[in-house]
């Protein structure tokens, strides 16, 4: 829970709600300023997050359909998920600080930057699961 609110807050800030990872004209303009300032780096760090979510999403649909006859490995990947999303909940909370209690100018940026590099090993993880083509094959 913790998580999605510090998400809400992200995205909030920076003014992006947009469901898509189509840049906003709030999030291009921020990119063309290369991210410098306090708000345009909330911004294309918001976006960084999403568009790693919406990647992570399409794996994780993908790898879904393969297990459709395996509704055990399903629950199970679920499973897994949840505790890989409470786990970079915990992780980016012990390198960023607590929203409210450690938080300062730059907090939903360094927060942002730590959920966006988890995502990034998680859909290298996913993407490896969804090429796997024989059971019990390691996506390592």
């Amino acid at each position: 829970m913790h998580t999605k609110l510090i998400l809400t807050l992200l995205l909030a800030s920076t003014c992006a709600v947009a469901a898509d990872v189509t840049k906003s004209a709030v999030e291009a303009e921020a990119f063309e300023r290369h991210c410098t300032d306090q708000q345009s780096a909330n911004i294309c760090a918001s976006y960084d997050v999403r568009n790693a979510q919406e990647q992570l999403k399409l794996l994780q649909s993908r790898e879904n359909k393969k297990l459709e006859k395996f509704p055990d490995k399903q629950r199970r990947l679920a499973a897994a998920q949840d505790r890989w999303e409470k786990f970079i909940q915990a992780d980016c909370e012990f390198q960023t600080g607590v929203y409210g209690k450690d938080s300062g100018s730059g907090y939903l940026q360094r927060y942002g930057r730590c959920l966006e590099s988890h995502l990034q090993i998680r859909i290298k993880q996913m993407a490896a699961y969804v090429a796997c083509e024989q059971d019990g094959c390691n996506p390592w």
